[in-house]
C-alpha cells in the first residue's frame, strides 16, 4: 500500500492513523469484516478516522452482493431497447429542427440585406406588356411643337375706324381741332352724289371724287392719317353703287 500523504513517521498518533487507513484497505479488499474495525479504539478517538471508517461503510455497503436475486421483469430489455431507441430519433428530430430553422434564419437575414442594399425599381411598363429589350430601352421623344398658324387680319368696320377717327381728334391738340371742323363740309361733299338725280350719262370716279380729294387736302396731315380709313372705305362703297347704276338701264320718261 502507499503510504498517505498527511502521515509522518515522527508523530506517534500519526502512526496510530496509518494502522486505522491500512485496517480499512483491508475491509474493502474482503480480507476482513467491518464489524472487526468496531473493536479498535482508535476510530472512537480520531475524528478523522471515524469519519473515513463511515465512507468506507457506505461504500461496502452499495457494493454488498444482495442476499437474494433481483428478478427482472419480461420484456425490460426490449423496453430499454425501444425507450433508447425513441431517444435517439428524438434528439436527431431535434437537430434536424435546429439546422433548418438556423437555415431559414440566415436566409431571411441574406433577403433583408438584399433588399436594403438594393431597392427594386418601378417598372415603367404594365406588368401584362411584354417589349424588346431595344424597345423597352429607347427613350420617349418628346413631339416636336407645332407651328401656330398666323391669325387671320380682323375685318375692316366701318364704325370701329370712325370711333378711332374720333378719338384721334379728341386727343389731338387744338390746332387740329379747329382744322377739323371742316369735317361735316367733307361728309356733305361725299353725301352729295347720293342725294342728286342720277345724271344721264354717268360721271367717272375721278369727277365725283374730286370735290372730297379737295376738301381733304386742304385738312392738316393728322387729320388726314385719322380720315385716311373713312375716306377709303366710302370710296369703296361708292365705286360699288356706281357699278350697280352702271347695269342698271333706266326708262325713258313719257
Amino acid at each position: 500500500m502507499q503510504k498517505p500523504d498527511d502521515f509522518t513517521d515522527a508523530e506517534p498518533a500519526a502512526l496510530e492513523c496509518r494502522a486505522a487507513v491500512n485496517s480499512i484497505q483491508c475491509a474493502l479488499d474482503g480480507d476482513v469484516s467491518p464489524d472487526v474495525l468496531d473493536a479498535d479504539p482508535h476510530f472512537g478517538a480520531c475524528v478523522a478516522c471515524r469519519e473515513r471508517l463511515r465512507a468506507a461503510r457506505v461504500v461496502l455497503a452499495v457494493l454488498a452482493t444482495p442476499s437474494e436475486p433481483v428478478t427482472v421483469p419480461v420484456g425490460f430489455a426490449d423496453r430499454v431497447l425501444h425507450a433508447v431507441h425513441e431517444d435517439r430519433h428524438t434528439q436527431t428530430r431535434q437537430r434536424i429542427y435546429k439546422v433548418a430553422a438556423c437555415a431559414a434564419l440566415a436566409a431571411v437575414v441574406l433577403l433583408a440585406v438584399f433588399a436594403l442594399t438594393n431597392p427594386a425599381q418601378k417598372s415603367e411598363h404594365p406588368p401584362g406588356m411584354w417589349l424588346p429589350d431595344e424597345t423597352a430601352k429607347r427613350p420617349e421623344l418628346a413631339p416636336e411643337p407645332r407651328a401656330k398658324a398666323p391669325a387671320p387680319p380682323p375685318p375692316v368696320h366701318i364704325g370701329t375706324e370712325v370711333a378711332k377717327a374720333g378719338q384721334v381728334l379728341r386727343d389731338a391738340p387744338k390746332p387740329i381741332t379747329e382744322s377739323v371742323a371742316i369735317a361735316p363740309k367733307l361728309i356733305d361733299v361725299l353725301a352729295t352724289p347720293f342725294t342728286k338725280p342720277t345724271p344721264a350719262a354717268p360721271m367717272g370716279m375721278e369727277e365725283v371724287l374730286e370735290p372730297a380729294r379737295r376738301s381733304i387736302s386742304e385738312l392738316p396731315e393728322a387729320a388726314r392719317l385719322s380720315l385716311e380709313p373713312m375716306t377709303g372705305t366710302a370710296q369703296k362703297a361708292f365705286s360699288r353703287l356706281l357699278r350697280d347704276a352702271a347695269s342698271v338701264n333706266p326708262k325713258p320718261n313719257s
